[in-house]
Order: structure tokens, then sequence, then C-alpha cells
């Protein structure tokens, strides 16, 4: 790779360890600034004091490991179907570290689920990770106030000095090479792996959901109704809004989440500019957040922490909206 910088609206700053090296910090939180309109002084600060000190620990690996050059960093990244982001994402041979750098306290509960959190996403709604994929390990570091060392199957906790230490000992470089920036980054690849996708099908069509009303005998008939005008849309090559109506508990929402699962729509789905078809074709979102909270609560078992097929609009606007 060597000297490399991807731009992408997905993150704020990106490049291999090489890069890193070579870069100031003035140029990698003026990007970051860019990219996170809304930051406030206190960030800035905090990017300014923990950015040289990643820098350190890149050094340091690639000093005992000449493959890490080619190592990728991303700085802010943005989570699939979601607007929160990652502080720090470091693509290493055989696996995905995702890190959160906390300047006081890197043992606080909420950091520790922050961080596990951002890495569940990224396992179950990134298409190059998962069960095929290299490993996800989720990372609180401290750069500021000394925090505490401890290392579990899922978490680890350590201090940005031994940075360098966690990343040798979770890489797995006789397990094949990183994955490269760009396809780390390209959109076509924020998306569950199809065998996810169809574990959630599965679980959809198989499993009582008391929490979600589901009442087949008055539905069946708007379902299908529903899908004749998707197929007529097909083949006509036109768009169509359709409308659901009815009162309180009718099953509108069973016939949306109905739709979102069928499996003919990955017949119908259009080929990406990867050249590949999307893996889930079909989403369905609401702006009601107390309802995708308990609708996504009920699919969690499934995987993807319920999000395959069941998003806030809000964040699926705002992702899809900010593409270059």
């Amino acid at each position: 790779m060597g000297n490399k910088v991807i731009n992408s609206s997905d993150c704020g700053w990106c490049g291999d360890f090489q890069t890193l090296l070579g870069v100031t910090v003035a140029e990698i939180v003026n990007a970051l600034t860019a990219f996170v309109r809304d930051s406030s002084p206190e960030q800035i600060r905090a990017w300014n004091a923990s950015i040289p000190l990643v820098q350190v620990e890149a050094g340091k690996v690639i000093a005992v490991q000449n493959l890490a050059r080619d190592y990728g960093a991303v700085f802010e990244y943005k989570m699939p179907f979601c607007s929160r982001r990652a502080d720090l994402v470091l693509l290493v041979s055989g696996a995905v570290l995702v890190i959160e750098l906390k300047g006081d306290d890197n043992s606080r509960p909420e950091h520790l689920e922050q961080v596990a959190d951002y890495a569940r996403s990224i396992y179950s709604n990134h298409s190059l990770c998962g069960v095929d994929g290299p490993r996800v390990h989720a990372l609180v570091v401290s750069y500021g106030l000394r925090g505490v060392e401890s290392r579990d199957h899922w978490i680890t906790t350590t201090n940005i000095d031994r940075l360098h230490d966690e990343i040798a000992r979770l890489a797995r470089p006789g397990e094949g090479r990183p994955i490269e920036l760009a396809d780390f980054l390209n959109p076509a690849n924020h998306q569950p792996a199809p065998s996810l996708v169809q574990a959630v099908r599965a679980y959809f069509s198989k499993k009582e959901l008391p929490r979600i009303k589901r009442i087949d005998e008055v539905t069946g008939g708007a379902l299908k109704a529903v899908i004749a005008e998707i197929k007529d849309a097909y083949s006509l090559k036109r768009r169509k809004l359709i409308l659901v109506g009815g009162v309180p508990g009718a099953g509108k929402t069973y016939v949306g989440l109905q739709v979102a699962h069928e499996h003919f729509l990955d017949d119908l789905a259009e080929v990406m500019e990867s050249g590949v078809k999307p893996s889930a074709p079909a989403v369905f979102l609401s702006g009601n957040k107390p309802l995708v909270e308990v609708l996504q609560y009920e699919m969690r078992q499934s995987g993807g922490d319920g999000k395959v097929f069941v998003q806030n609009v809000k964040s699926f606007v705002e992702k899809y909206s900010s593409r270059k």
C-alpha cells in the first residue's frame, strides 16, 4: 500500500500507518473538524492530545512488524446504520480494532458498553466482518489519567503507551492481510452479511413476537396487494408510492415488516456500483423512536442488533444524504 489516504464521507480522516506517521496532527485535526462540524473546543483539545500519542504507538508497531506499514487507521468512523462515530478503528492483520480514546477514566460502564456496541455493530453490519471475516475487538484506551489494564474475550481496557502491545496481541499475521481501507469504507460493504440476512428472515417468519401484533388473517390481503404493486412497478420500471391505512392496531406495522423481510425482493434488487446486489434490499423505517426500539429489541436475538431490517428514518436519511 504505502502513503495512502482515502477520502470518505464515512470518516473524518483515514490512512495507512505509514501515512499516519508522515502527516501533522494539525492536518488530521483540520480534517476531523471539517467532518464533525459541531465539534466543541473540548473535542478539538482531545484530538490534539490523543492523536500524537496514537502516531507514536503506530511507529512502535512498525518498528517490530514491517507489515504494519499497511495497517489502516480510521478516525471518527461513522457506524453503519446510525449517526454515532467510533473514535478510532484500526485495520490490522486478521482483526479490526474498535477503539474509544478516553482522557479521564477507561473503566466506566458506559464507556465499556459504548465501545462494545460499536464493535457489535461493525461485526453484524459490515459485510467484510462477521462470522467469516476478521475478528472484531473492542478497546477503551486511556490517554490522559492512568487507567486500568484488563483483558477479556470481548473488551480490552488499556493505556495509550500500551496500545502497541495490544495491537501485536490481537493481530493475526498468519490469517491474512488487513482489510484494505478502500474496501472497509466502501458504502457497498456497509450492509449485513447475506448469512445474517437469511437468519433474520428465518427468525421473523418462525418466531412468536408478542410485542409485534401478528394478525395474518387480517393483514394477508393488504400484504398481497402491496406485493402485487411492487412487482408491477418493477415490471413497468416505474416508481410507486404505496399508502397503507388503518386504525391503530390494524396491523400496518406488521405489513411493513413482512414486506421488508420478503425473499422475492432479492430478485428485484438493482446491482450497486460495486457490481453486487445489496444483501438486504428493503428496510422498515420509522420516525417513531419508541417503536423502532421495540422492534429492534424483538429482532435482536436473530443478530445484527435488530437493525438489519428495522432502522430509524432520521439516521437513515442522515447517512445516505451525506454521500458524496
